[in-house]
């Protein structure tokens, strides 16, 4: 994966988050899960959105 404006490492938040995203799913798709094909290029962030029941109990 390159990232824009990045050199060895990611400096950027948003970089290292995606990477972050990105290496976990590979850790359950070939270590937890069979494997197989590659996942999916795109991520589904709605994965690691709070749940409306996590925003309330942290108010």
């Amino acid at each position: 994966m390159f990232y824009p404006g990045e050199g060895h490492g990611n400096r950027k938040a948003a970089s290292r988050m995606d990477y972050n995203m990105r290496m976990m799913r590979w850790m359950e798709h070939y270590l937890k899960a069979p494997g197989g094909d590659p996942p999916p290029y795109k991520l589904d962030l709605d994965s690691v959105k709070p749940k409306e029941d996590d925003d309330k109990s942290e108010s």
